[in-house]
């Protein structure tokens, strides 16, 4: 057997080497599939199937809670206390770690950075199981005493880009937010946290907490305030249906004693809704999957893209080699007479067939690594942090394993033709006849129809996912999106008071409208289209609640001009101005949505609002409705309040409404604030523009690559379309020309051949028709403004298709009406 399989891969070798244009084109076309399948996969695989790298994932179990008359959401957020019960009271557990999020600045020789921080019990990575590349990690006696234990761990990546892997960094002072922090250590390469979307570069422990996030002063204390991811590792032998079970226990005796604190006046239903609410785990072996819920159904989406389009050239690679292999019925006519076996004959044409494909296999890797850079830096920053895509054994394996399925496909069609070959009928050189030159119903035509029906759903999907796209960003958001420049930036990590940072903010809107082309500038708690935004619950003078009704908003801290800044229309009452002071009444400005829910057709002006259980704020300005949230969000009820008038002074984002290109005024603007302070880092700059688009990723990363597909799939099958009729022109050349000498006109002979190709596409269309009323409903959840069974996007591309076939069609059946007669019948 063994001399056989080198004797086949021997012949193999010869056959392709006899053909180096066949070959090269097939070894190429090959590649591109394969490539692009496994590009994807390794996409996939690293989104959706890799593990935390951290010891025993499948142990690690993530900790939420629900609300069930709320609906399937879960809530990640717990407070320090509740925490610590969980932690302390417990027996299935062999630990639970916290983290929370903290904007840090680093200071370092005379260097300034922007670096993300993260707050951490001190049982982090003992629960996580990671051991140290330098130094020491935190341990529980690192977090015991509130502020006492000013130390700091630095990730693999921020150790390698700030300070060159330096090991004497570990036990030097850094200065984070101005607090001096030693470095104790540095943890491993690879590791990134509990979340694939969040890489800390510097890490502190949670009691460190009021020095970094110094509000509330009871973020320790309070049970309300809301703030930190638990992850807990279970104990051996514990499922985690056993898990739940007794950590609910837990949870509810917790509950109960926090429902004695709430006030007297909360309702009977709001008492039973917070203790309605049930601990739910998840599966920690990824960590928190919000990178995953979003891109699980575009990645699965796209992967089944790449698998359409490696059939359709599987399809029409298959088509080239039954053409290849129709001249070569003589010898296997001759190897059939001489006792050769037709399993003998199967085996070599699948040798030939797999060889072919892992070498296409083989330039595929490069093509993957080269789709893969291409994958990861379309998407934004925070989402491919740790995307790590390398040649792993999974990658190298689904490679090998596509290639050989490949091969067996791209083998078995010649294989069966050339073992069931009519031996008497060549040998007497009559192969060549209409039913061998790939007649309506050969195999060579099937395929044909193949690749129409599969390549109509990929056109279909991607006209609807374009035709969604522009839909999304023609959409009327509510504000101006364009010549308007964003950037953030936080004083408070300089260790600015309050006082300090409203002269400093003052100073630097001043600075900043006075700079040429600026129209107006302005700054807020958020900007639009960046994902998250504060829900305060209100209280509303003279508005009496239903039983059980939410009263709530989303709201923004705003300074005077935001609404210009934005293109933003005020309908009714003030914009806020320089005497909306802290020592002025508390005023605000809403929206003409909660206007509406609220106060119904009456004037709201004048009218009190307020967060605090009580209304003291005065309604001073009505504006347009707006989209904040994201593209797909619908307006949501809104409400405004002054600077001067909020204690949250931190992280703010600067709006700048430019005459010309906002990106000429970043120099200047980092300038300005470099002016007032040389220490104050500036980040996240960039054009409204770009940061919706960036909110909008997933869209155009599905849609770009579908169009793609899309147009790639056409573009094979039409090639497709005209090798078979043009072999079939070939192989029929004779009979073509018997037909013009018995008087068949030059249109006889086109509608004959264009006939023959139409109906094949027709037919085509319709399975690929109905394969695309079952597709499209899957997508439903991924458009916007466009309904999954459009009728004029199914025409349309239908007509499109056609028509692309026709003219593929036709350069064969004209070459066909100039057959001579006289050469036709001494053809051979």
């Amino acid at each position: 057997m063994i001399a056989d399989i080198y004797y086949d891969l021997r012949y193999a070798l010869r056959m392709l080497r006899k053909k180096p244009g066949f070959t090269l084109v097939a070894v190429l076309t090959l590649a591109l599939g394969i490539g692009a399948n496994a590009a994807l996969f390794s996409l996939t695989d690293a989104v959706l199937l890799q593990s935390l790298p951290v010891k025993d994932p499948d142990q690690l179990t993530t900790i939420s809670t629900i609300e069930p008359s709320s609906g399937p959401d879960l809530d990640n957020s717990f407070s320090y206390p509740m925490y610590q019960d969980l932690r302390d009271k417990n027996d299935v557990f062999s630990g639970v770690l916290a983290r929370g999020g903290a904007q840090m600045n680093m200071s370092y020789e005379g260097r300034n950075d922007r670096v993300i921080g993260e707050l951490v019990s001190g049982n982090y990575f003992e629960v996580l199981g990671i051991r140290p590349w330098a130094g020491r990690l935190f341990t529980q006696d690192d977090d015991r005493t509130p502020g006492a234990h000013p130390v700091a761990v630095l990730s693999y990546g921020f150790w390698e880009r700030r300070f060159g892997k330096d090991p004497a960094v570990v036990g030097k002072t850094i200065l984070v937010n101005e607090n001096p922090l030693t470095v104790i250590g540095v943890s491993p390469p690879g590791f990134y946290g509990i979340e694939l979307t969040s890489n800390a570069d510097v890490r502190v422990p949670l009691m460190m907490t009021l020095v970094f996030n110094p509000l509330p002063k009871t973020r320790l204390q309070s049970r309300r305030h809301q703030w930190l991811t638990l992850m807990a590792r279970r104990k051996d032998g514990v499922t985690q249906a056993q898990a739940e079970s007794k950590l609910e226990v837990a949870y509810q005796q917790i509950r109960s004693g926090e429902a004695q604190q709430l006030s007297a006046d909360t309702s009977a239903t709001e008492r039973q809704r917070f203790l309605d609410r049930k601990i739910q785990l998840g599966d920690g072996s990824q960590g928190f999957q919000r990178l995953q819920r979003e891109m699980k159904t575009p990645l699965l989406l796209l992967f089944g893209g790449t698998c359409v389009v490696l059939l359709i050239l599987c399809a029409n690679l298959a088509n080239l080699m039954l053409a290849r292999d129709a001249v070569r019925d003589q010898e296997i006519a001759v190897r059939l007479a001489l006792g050769a076996g037709r399993l003998r004959l199967l085996r070599q044409w699948l040798t030939e067939a797999i060889l072919l494909s892992v070498l296409g296999a083989i330039a595929g890797v490069l093509v993957a690594s080269w789709v893969k850079t291409a994958l990861v830096a379309f998407m934004p920053p925070d989402y491919r942090m740790n995307l790590d895509l390398p040649l792993s054994w999974r990658f190298i394996g689904f490679t090998l394993l596509v290639s050989l399925v490949v091969g067996v496909g791209l083998g078995l069609a010649p294989a069966l033709r050339a073992a069931r070959g009519r031996s008497a009928v060549a040998l007497r050189g009559e192969s060549r006849t209409f039913v061998s030159g790939g007649g309506l119903f050969s195999l060579r035509s099937g395929l044909i129809l193949v690749q129409v029906a599969l390549s109509l759903p990929l056109l279909i999907v991607s006209a609807l996912f374009l035709n969604s796209l522009q839909k999304m960003r023609g959409a009327d958001t509510g504000f101006g999106k364009n010549n308007v420049l964003v950037g953030s930036i936080n004083p408070t990590l300089n260790g600015y008071s309050q006082e300090k940072t409203q002269v400093f903010y003052r100073d630097l809107l001043l600075g900043l409208r006075a700079l040429p082309g600026v129209q107006s500038a302005s700054l807020s708690s958020d900007s639009p289209i960046s994902g998250g935004w504060d829900r305060e619950g209100l209280v509303i003078e003279g508005y009496q609640p239903a039983e059980g009704e939410r009263v709530n908003a989303q709201s923004s801290i705003i300074s005077p001009d935001y609404f210009r800044s934005l293109g933003i229309t005020l309908v009714a009452g003030r914009d806020f101005n320089d005497q909306d002071k802290a020592e002025a009444p508390k005023v605000a400005i809403i929206n003409e949505m909660l206007a509406r829910k609220y106060f119904g057709s009456a004037n709201p002006i004048g009218r009190k609002i307020g967060t605090d259980d009580k209304p003291d704020t005065v309604i001073v300005g009505v504006v347009k409705d707006a989209q904040y949230i994201s593209l797909r969000e619908p307006a949501l009820r809104h409400f405004y309040e002054p600077i001067a008038q909020q204690p949250r002074l931190f992280d703010l984002t600067m709006h700048i409404k430019t005459v010309g290109e906002p990106t000429a005024l970043v120099d200047l603007v980092r300038a300005q604030v470099q002016r007032l302070d040389p220490h104050l880092p500036l980040y996240e700059v960039k054009t409204l523009a770009t940061q919706i688009d960036e909110s909008i990723t997933q869209e155009r990363l599905v849609t770009w690559l579908c169009t793609a597909f899309g147009l790639l799939a056409t573009l094979l099958t039409a090639l497709g379309l005209y090798g078979v009729l043009a072999f079939s022109v070939a192989q029929r050349t004779k009979e073509i020309g018997i037909r013009v000498a018995l008087g068949a006109q030059a249109r006889d002979v086109m509608k004959l051949i264009i006939g023959q190709g139409m109906l094949l596409v027709i037919v085509g269309v319709a399975l690929g028709l109905a394969a695309s009323f079952a597709v499209t409903r899957l997508i439903a959840s991924l458009l916007f403004g466009v309904t999954p069974t459009n009728a004029a996007t199914f025409i349309a591309v239908s007509v499109g298709l056609a028509l692309l076939a026709l003219f593929a069609c036709y350069i064969p059946a004209r070459r066909a009406t100039k057959v001579d007669p006289l050469v036709a019948l001494r053809y051979e």
